[in-house]
């Protein structure tokens, strides 16, 4: 996915510079043509030690206002903690900017309901960041849940665990990490890492969560404020029953998975991983039944969710990953931490 025939290439800020996939976004940004980085925004000058060419020369500003009032740009991609990121949101779209946001953009629905808000009050295109629904396997299983191949979905049980809090990598699993604040971050792995399957399961079923029964707890016991993992199951209006696992729980690397299971065949998937399993009754499966595919991934999905929004814009068409189905995702999220800290089933209001 491209802007094609565009006499100009695509004005960007980014704003925060020492985000824990910082560094990821700018090498995807150093790969896009059509793309002219103008400014970085940091909460400290040297912050800018962190830029390398072709971003070390471009000015770095500690103040939003300064660079909307010294910069010409038509959108920005905000890497910012959850404390943050809504008010600086708000303050671009305010300014006619189009905003890009890492997710999980805010620490709670209510938060980002009110960038939900102004994105539309003044008519500006936003995305948020979950480069998931990008990847080619994702949808892949979409399109094949969209076309009948596994029937009715009857379950999906799903998992994402990873490396230890306090463990030597990524860094930003280190204790002292804003990640393990919640006065900051809003919560734990279900507000960092779980919003992205969250996300995937509204991509793949293409229907609300209408109710959550959760447990999280700091299993580990760190000296941390937030959750190091937890189960939720969801309800969803389709009638999928789903199960989520999560935590920081291995020394290192990840253990992903989707199990999805319909009244005519079944999905296994591993995050990750290249190869899909898939297996169908629908009649034009006859001839094959139960397929395996390996898929040749080069992790340049990050490229298409970055063009899908600059596209939309130029297009005046909307994103793949718009400010509601944020708001939809933290929602979610706001409802499995209810859940558990009132041992009970929690209805959502679609």
């Amino acid at each position: 996915m491209r802007i094609e025939n565009i006499s100009e290439k695509f004005r960007l800020a980014v704003v925060g510079i020492d985000h824990p996939h910082g560094q990821i976004y700018r090498e995807l940004l150093k790969q896009m043509w059509e793309t002219d980085v103008v400014a970085f925004y940091a909460h400290r000058e040297t912050e800018r030690q962190m830029l390398q060419e072709p971003f070390a020369s471009r000015p770095v500003y500690t103040s939003i206002s300064k660079m909307l009032a010294e910069e010409d740009f038509e959108g920005a991609l905000v890497l910012l903690p959850n404390n943050e990121a809504p008010k600086v949101c708000i303050e671009l779209a305010d300014a006619g900017k189009h905003v890009m946001a890492e997710k999980p953009v805010a620490r709670n629905g209510r938060e980002m309901r009110a960038v939900v808000e102004a994105v539309n009050r003044n008519r500006v295109k936003f995305a948020g960041g979950y480069a998931w629904r990008f990847d080619p396997i994702a949808m892949d299983i979409r399109r094949f849940i969209q076309e009948g191949v596994l029937g009715k979905i009857y379950s999906v049980e799903t998992k994402m665990i990873t490396s230890f809090v306090g463990g030597p990598q990524p860094p930003h699993r280190n204790i002292d990490h804003y990640l393990f604040k919640k006065d900051i971050s809003g919560g734990g792995f279900f507000n960092w890492l779980a919003v992205h399957w969250i996300d995937l399961l509204l991509f793949f079923l293409d229907s609300e969560v209408v109710s959550v029964a959760a447990i999280v707890d700091n299993v580990a016991g760190k000296p941390i404020d937030v959750e190091d993992g937890g189960v939720a199951v969801m309800r969803f209006a389709n009638g999928a029953l789903v199960s989520l696992h999560c935590g920081y729980y291995i020394p290192e690397g990840y253990e992903n998975s989707f199990n999805i299971h319909g009244s005519q065949g079944w999905v296994r998937w591993e995050p990750f991983k290249p190869d899909l399993h898939v297996f169908s009754t629908a009649q034009e499966w006859t001839a094959a039944p139960e397929r395996r595919s390996s898929y040749s991934l080069k992790a340049l999905y990050g490229l298409d969710f970055l063009r899908d929004w600059m596209t939309a814009i130029r297009e005046d068409r909307q994103t793949v990953n718009t400010a509601e189905n944020a708001l939809r995702v933290l929602e979610i999220v706001d409802a499995i931490y209810e859940s558990s800290v009132k041992g009970r089933r929690i209805d959502i209001r679609i």
